[in-house]
C-alpha cells in the first residue's frame, strides 16, 4: 500500500501525465494526440455518412420506375434493407484497416450493431404509430 501511495504521489506531480493515465486506464478513453484535427475527423465522418447512407437509397432511385408488381413498396424496402446490411458490413470491414481486428469480424460487428440500432428505431416508430394512431393511410394535417 505504501508503494502504491508513493507511485500515485509521484505521478500526480505531473498533472498532464496523470490525467492521460487516468483517461487511458480508468476511463478507457484514447488520449487525443496533438496531430488530431477534429474538423478533418468531422469531414471524414460526414463524407462516410453521405456515401454509405446514399447506397441504400439507390434501390428507390434506380428501380422506382420499374414494375415490381403489386407490392412494390415492400420490394423496394427489402432491397434497401439488403443494401444497408451490405454497406454496414463494408464499413466494418474498412474500419479494420485501422485496427487489429480481422476484416470479417469488423464487418460482422458493425452489421450486428447497425441492425440492432435499425430494429430499435423501427420498433420505436411502431410504438409511436400505435400511441398516436397515425399510420400510412392517416394524414396528420386533418387533425
Amino acid at each position: 500500500k505504501e508503494d502504491a501511495t508513493t507511485a500515485i504521489m509521484a505521478m500526480s506531480k505531473n498533472k498532464e501525465f496523470f490525467v492521460d493515465l487516468m483517461m487511458a486506464f480508468e476511463l478507457e478513453l484514447e488520449v487525443p494526440s496533438e496531430d488530431d484535427n477534429p474538423y478533418f475527423d468531422g469531414l471524414v465522418t460526414f463524407c462516410s455518412f453521405v456515401c454509405f447512407g446514399f447506397v441504400p437509397l439507390l434501390g428507390y432511385v434506380v428501380l422506382y420506375s420499374i414494375d415490381l408488381g403489386d407490392d412494390k413498396a415492400t420490394v423496394l424496402f427489402i432491397i434497401a434493407c439488403c443494401l444497408t446490411a451490405l454497406m454496414l458490413f463494408v464499413l466494418g470491414a474498412l474500419k479494420t484497416m485501422f485496427t487489429i481486428q480481422k476484416w470479417y469480424a469488423g464487418g460482422l460487428e458493425i452489421l450486428f450493431f447497425g441492425a440492432m440500432t435499425a430494429a430499435v428505431a423501427y420498433l420505436i416508430g411502431l410504438l409511436v404509430e400505435e400511441i398516436t394512431g397515425f399510420s400510412e393511410g392517416n394524414d396528420c394535417r386533418r387533425m
